[in-house]
């Protein structure tokens, strides 16, 4: 490979984003998935998954593309029409005055139910053919733009019976038409950057809601994309929130899926490589592409061979040496992986991108391979401290991770618990207790605890914060 080709394909890799970092929405970037296509079914309710796992991807793809949900899709999902109930795109009630609704509320969330509700009917009164059928009383509710979400709420409340007989009426004029619609929710784990247990209270509130409108509705469904251990903790506070658990469907990733998903970047993405990187993926991967028109080229799925062919034009055949030595293209999944052996798309694109970046530096003379295994193996101490960020913004808790930096794995268990039995700063609220800290990072998949009790951290997290192992391989200076 000529120098300059090499160049022109590293730089198209340094630019690999995911979906969600995208604006507009990559339609042609998304890769339809079987998780996706089962979220997407009229019975699931709440759409599960980690940070970077692709929540927002999905809800962006069907809020604003429903069009190409159905051509993407076809027979596999019904054919609906979307409605953004709750995201960062719309304007909603600033966090203050959130704030004042939870402390107006009485503490069985009556309240909170209240405003979700009528805030509900509001989005749907935006359509003029729906807002027919919502009595203008109930449109006074809202249509004050100086009535605060208290007032909203406490008239919802007091109306509670004339607003589900306007859901009435609306899924009524949706069975006429057999239009169903999904009602779509999505960044509740920022909802007004409220404290944790002020939003776990308006995420509860808002799942009751739904458990309840979703057994008395056909047509009008929701969609809740919500984080793991905001739903665990909603299961745990309200009755029969465990009713649920059939109704929701968790958006994992295989490691063929995320390989696919790279190989539909990189054949799409705009850049004066692209057509280059399509020829690398088909005559050098041995990928096959399909031409979809609007949808862009599809990739045949990435099958351990398919895989193992990747790695080596990528990096080279092997990573490490001796004992250490690995495939490239398992090493790349064994070091993006968590406790729990899920890996998010977000941290595969960030790896390749950060890998590029820094090939571009030194760029290889001669070979096959577009980049050295050092570049990769660097590019992961980024990756992982971007993964650590990202996490320990949405939990604090992550951030006491810190107090294990230059230790060296395998560690006791506990000398863990006394790192992490304090508070990482003012955010972090959770309690000042090192054995609890250490059962919620193992069920966050950010640590695992070895058979004979010893406590290991995954790669995607430890090199971020600078923990140590023996072996692997060598860093570039």
């Amino acid at each position: 490979m000529k120098t300059a080709e090499r160049k022109a394909l590293l730089q198209h890799f340094a630019e690999l984003r995911s979906d969600t970092e995208s604006s507009p929405p990559a339609v042609k970037t998304f890769l339809p998935v079987a998780a996706h296509a089962r979220a997407l079914q009229r019975e699931v309710v709440v759409v599960l998954g980690v940070k970077g796992a692709g929540k927002s991807a999905l809800f962006r793809f069907a809020t604003e593309s429903p069009k190409d949900v159905t051509a993407m899709y076809g027979a596999e999902v019904p054919h609906a029409t979307w409605l953004d109930g709750y995201s960062e795109k719309i304007p909603h009630p600033q966090a203050v005055a959130l704030m004042d609704l939870v402390a107006a509320d009485e503490g069985n969330d009556e309240l909170l139910r209240s405003f979700w509700l009528v805030y509900l009917v509001n989005r749907l009164a935006e359509n003029r053919q729906v807002a027919a059928l919502v009595p203008a009383e109930l449109q006074a509710l809202w249509g004050n733009p100086d009535a605060s979400p208290v007032a909203w709420a406490q008239g919802a409340a007091s109306k509670s019976w004339q607003l589900t007989s306007a859901l009435d009426r609306i899924e009524g004029f949706l069975a006429e038409r057999k239009s169903l619609t999904f009602v779509a929710y999505d960044a509740l784990d920022k909802l007004g950057d409220l404290q944790l247990a002020m939003r776990a209270r308006f995420v509860r509130s808002l799942l009751a809601l739904w458990l309840s409108l979703s057994n008395r509705y056909h047509w009008l469904r929701p969609k809740i994309f919500l984080r793991h251990d905001l739903f665990e903790a909603a299961q745990r506070s309200f009755p029969d929130a465990t009713k649920l658990v059939a109704r929701s469907q968790s958006l994992d990733w295989s490691v063929d899926d995320l390989f696919t998903l790279v190989a539909r970047h990189l054949a799409n993405n705009t850049g004066a490589a692209v057509q280059q990187a399509r020829g690398w993926l088909k005559e050098v991967v041995g990928c096959e592409l399909d031409a979809k028109g609007d949808l862009g080229f599809m990739p045949g799925r990435f099958d351990e061979d398919l895989r193992r062919h990747f790695g080596a034009a990528l990096a080279g055949e092997v990573m490490g040496s001796g004992v250490k030595k690995g495939y490239t293209y398992r090493w790349i999944a064994a070091r993006l992986q968590d406790a729990d052996r899920r890996i998010v798309p977000r941290s595969l694109l960030r790896l390749l991108s950060f890998a590029a970046a820094a090939a571009l530096g030194n760029v290889l003379a001669k070979g096959d391979a577009l980049m050295r295994p050092t570049d990769l193996s660097g590019a992961l101490a980024r990756t992982s401290l971007d993964r650590g960020a990202e996490l320990a913004e949405e939990v604090p808790l992550v951030s006491r991770l810190q107090r294990l930096e230059g230790l060296t794995l395998l560690l006791p268990r506990r000398e863990v618990e006394v790192r992490l039995a304090k508070r990482a700063g003012p955010t972090d609220t959770f309690v000042e207790d090192g054995a609890a800290a250490i059962e919620e990072l193992q069920r966050l998949g950010v640590l695992a605890i070895r058979p004979d009790g010893r406590v290991d951290v995954p790669d995607i997290y430890r090199y971020g914060y600078k923990i140590k192992r023996k072996g692997g391989v060598r860093k570039p200076r």
